[in-house]
């Protein structure tokens, strides 16, 4: 009985083992090693589009001066390159508002929200 739980053992071990080794060599043969995350809060990203365009001097003009723009008023034109700059890249979606008085039936009558219901349980 000793010995057939050491078989099981080791088997789960090689098994383990053949694992990590077959990941590990998936890993180089597909390239994942080839690939890095980088977060751009922490400065180390290199350059990004906005120095590059700051910086860039081969004529594009306004092109340029598109690229350099508070990300609070308008959209970025641009190829994003950081998580700010793609969550705010321009689309060719339009823009509905949305309509507030399909809320007014739901309000209290001063306006408000209406109270909380009360928990029967």
């Amino acid at each position: 009985m000793l010995r057939r739980l050491r078989r099981r053992r080791a088997a789960v071990h090689v098994a383990v083992l053949a694992s990590i080794v077959l990941l590990a060599g998936c890993s180089g043969l597909l390239g994942f090693s080839d690939y890095s995350v980088v977060d751009s809060t922490l400065g180390d990203s290199g350059p990004s589009t906005e120095a590059s365009a700051e910086t860039s001097t081969d004529g594009g003009g306004d092109e340029e001066a598109s690229c350099n723009v508070d990300l609070t008023l308008q959209c970025y034109a641009c190829a994003p390159a950081t998580t700010e700059q793609f969550l705010n890249s321009c689309s060719d979606g339009q823009c509905v508002p949305f309509d507030k008085t399909r809320l007014t039936p739901f309000l209290a009558a001063d306006g408000g929200l209406p109270a909380l219901p009360v928990d029967g349980g």
